[in-house]
């Protein structure tokens, strides 16, 4: 199921027209022993902790899914 779902506008550049752009955003757990593969799709490849995420970028949607992210850890910690 889907986590997060943005659309924004891209402008025209060279052969391409002004379009709307969809982002489907998912949430999984995986295991950050496991190594990461970098594939065609992708410049650079890590894991960043919440904290550091939000210094990554300053993309308003971006940050809007990191709060839900955070919303949500708060709902699925335990507390002792």
């Amino acid at each position: 199921m889907p986590f997060d779902f943005d659309f924004h506008q891209i402008p025209a550049r060279l052969n391409e027209p002004a379009h709307i752009h969809y982002d489907v955003r998912y949430l999984l757990l995986a295991d950050p022993q496991e190594p990461l593969l970098i594939s065609s799709e992708s410049k650079d490849l890590r894991w960043f902790s919440l904290e550091e995420v939000r210094t990554v970028t300053q993309e308003r949607s971006m940050h809007r899914q990191f709060n839900k992210l955070a919303w949500l850890k708060t709902r699925l910690t335990p507390t002792s």
